[in-house]
């Protein structure tokens, strides 16, 4: 190893077995669908419109809301799968940008969805 080498981590990750880097990329990549599955409810709960009627029915919206998440989560990890066997030959880190920029960009869509949805009466 030579001292004027700066990058260690990318040697070891171009290193590593497929089958497991693959398995690391997924468990990333689920951790990732859980914070988009939550971006929705999350964000109105925090600065979104208060329910006008009574609570049960607030909550039924709450998991409505949890339920949009979870379908835009699942797409999310569809479209990183594909991406990421379509992406196997390049370096892993162009399927971690994906995932990260992906995630970021379905997440504030769901947070902005949650904090200007409106309930019409």
């Amino acid at each position: 190893m030579n001292e004027h080498d700066t990058n260690t981590a990318a040697p070891f990750v171009e290193q590593m077995n497929p089958a497991l880097r693959h398995a690391l990329q997924i468990g990333f990549r689920s951790v990732l669908a859980l914070c988009v599955a939550v971006a929705l409810p999350l964000a109105h709960v925090e600065w979104g419109e208060s329910y006008p009627g009574e609570g049960q029915k607030a909550f039924g919206m709450l998991l409505v809301f949890y339920l949009i998440g979870m379908c835009a989560a699942f797409v999310y990890f569809i479209i990183g799968t594909v991406a990421q066997i379509l992406l196997r030959r390049r370096p892993p880190k162009a399927s971690l940008i994906l995932d990260i920029g992906l995630a970021m960009l379905l997440g504030l869509v769901l947070a902005y969805g949650g904090i200007t949805a409106h309930y019409v009466g």
